[in-house]
């Protein structure tokens, strides 16, 4: 019972959250969205540059931490 009120207050106060909130990246920097979406926050930001990881879409460039994170990117757009 006292799970159950816990868990309800978290909740009621957004004390508890199941979506992280996207980091800002630094100038020079993007942020990595598969990475970003599954909370991995540890590769989340990217450095842009010629070697860097990316796709183009609609004339917009999207960065990735990992040709996986591309490829996953892609599946879905």
């Amino acid at each position: 019972m006292r799970a159950v009120l816990l868990l309800t207050s978290l909740l009621a106060f957004g004390v508890w959250s199941c979506q992280t909130p996207i980091p800002v990246p630094r100038p020079g920097y993007a942020i990595c969205g598969p990475c970003a979406e599954a909370g991995d926050l540890g590769c989340v930001e990217v450095k842009m540059g010629a070697d860097g990881v990316q796709a183009q879409i609609n004339g917009q460039t999207y960065w990735f931490c990992s040709e996986i994170c591309r490829y996953k990117f892609l599946e879905r757009h």
